[in-house]
């Protein structure tokens, strides 16, 4: 299945739901339709946009999250539906029940794979900084209480885009590229959570009462890096603000070949995968995350080459 995010990024557009499909519309006229099966997520941009009560409801049937946006790229709103599987209220039992130590296991297994991952992205600047940062992710405990994950954040970014280059979503350049980036694997996660009748807002780390989307927040933490390697590619011309062909690139990470356990699929399936893992962990109350078989560096690499 070819996976796609709509972006409407522009004001005065009329959105509707017409023969499973949606329709975008300005001063009357249509400028394309995208057929719901194909379409991932949803993001709003234009702060002058219309959409109907029924396209809402059929966004909500199929599953896929409308996110609207802020002006530096930032999610502001999530919508998600409200049930999304048959055994929802038994796994948010499940969510609620989890034992504080099980949860920091989980998140141990989280942190490691993350500075694995950033480890990886940043070989591809220097080896020796990426054997460097890889060691922090042998000393990571339960729950990480001594904060590796911030100690190796420090280093790579610095490492990665450069000394000057400061991680703040509320700048430009590249931190937009990053922030627009982070919208795609969030709304995705948020998807393969809600369909495995998760709540994405208990979560095992964070735990912000105002964020209705913890659990998001969590699970994306190992998948930032497909986001952080591709921005790295593209460092010398995505400087300024996002572009289409950023965007499209950014968006079509979803669509990234990946493998699991040996089988061919795409980034997508990969994180359904993983959520599926932590679903089988709270059923037994051990085990461990599926995560794709190699980094995102050496897959993004992989298709660098091929270009």
């Amino acid at each position: 299945m070819s996976w796609r995010v709509l972006d409407i990024s522009q004001d005065d557009r009329f959105l509707h739901f017409e023969r499973n499909a949606i329709v975008i519309c300005s001063a009357g006229e249509e400028l394309g339709r995208l057929h719901l099966p194909d379409i991932n997520s949803v993001i709003i941009h234009g702060h002058q946009c219309c959409l109907t009560v029924s396209l809402l409801v059929k966004l909500a049937e199929e599953g896929i999250p409308l996110t609207v946006c802020s002006g530096n790229h930032m999610p502001v709103s999530i919508s998600l539906p409200v049930t999304g599987h048959h055994l929802q209220s038994r796994r948010a039992r499940l969510q609620a029940d989890c034992k504080r130590p099980l949860e920091k296991q989980i998140w141990k297994q989280i942190v490691a794979r993350k500075i694995l991952e950033q480890a990886a992205t940043l070989s591809l600047q220097s080896d020796t900084m990426g054997h460097s940062l890889a060691k922090l992710a042998k000393i990571v405990k339960s729950g990480d209480p001594e904060n590796v994950e911030a100690r190796a954040a420090r280093i790579y970014w610095q490492q990665l885009l450069g000394r000057n280059f400061r991680r703040d979503r509320n700048f430009p350049g590249l931190n937009s590229h990053l922030n627009y980036g982070y919208i795609i694997i969030r709304s995705a996660i948020a998807r393969a959570l809600t369909a495995a009748g998760l709540i994405p807002a208990l979560g095992i780390h964070h735990k912000n009462a105002q964020n209705g989307f913890c659990l998001a927040d969590d699970m994306m933490e190992v998948f930032r890096p497909y986001v952080d390697a591709l921005v790295y590619f593209n460092r010398t011309i995505w400087t300024e603000e996002l572009s289409p062909d950023a965007k499209s690139q950014l968006a079509g990470l979803v669509m990234q070949s990946v493998s699991v356990s040996g089988e061919n699929t795409d980034l997508f399936r990969a994180m359904t995968l993983f959520v599926q893992s932590f679903v089988d962990i709270l059923e037994i109350g051990d085990g461990k995350l599926l995560f794709p078989d190699h980094t995102a560096a050496h897959y993004l690499k992989q298709q660098e080459l091929q270009l």
